[in-house]
């Protein structure tokens, strides 16, 4: 009874508490499950590969028909990163074999370079990680 009596706390309270309550309604009326609905879909050959050499997994490098026409890096490049469902025959590191999934937005592919004496991470850009793929022979 008594917690309401002071006013300021109450709004102080009350204006602290408001973006919780609006990000959770937004989280609430988003659809989108992980695993349920996918960034998009792609398939091609593959045309080459980058080790991800310093976070793990690997860049693919798709070609046509890729991962549409409106992508900027070209043809289509996509993570493989642990945790991507290979599907039939394994080639996912086989240049040559086609290849057809799902990917997700994407995240870091680090590969680990020499300067001199000294070694870096720098980031390959990719289009999306690899949700779900299937390889031919």
């Amino acid at each position: 009874m008594y917690i309401f009596h002071n006013t300021k706390l109450v709004t102080i309270v009350t204006l602290a508490l408001i973006p919780f309550f609006i990000i959770g309604l937004v989280g609430l009326a988003n659809p989108l499950v992980y695993g349920q609905a996918p960034y998009g879909v792609f398939g091609g050959r593959i045309g080459g590969i980058i080790q991800c050499t310093c976070n793990g997994g690997h860049v693919l490098i798709v070609g046509p028909p890729g991962i549409g026409t409106s992508n900027p890096l070209g043809p289509g490049r996509l993570r493989f990163a642990p945790g991507s469902i290979l599907y039939e025959y394994g080639q996912i590191k086989k240049s040559g074999a086609w290849v057809l999934g799902t990917y997700a937005p994407p995240t870091p592919c680090l590969k680990w370079i020499w300067v001199g004496r000294s070694h870096f991470c720098i980031f390959i850009p990719h289009s999306g990680n690899i949700v779900i793929v299937g390889t031919s022979r």
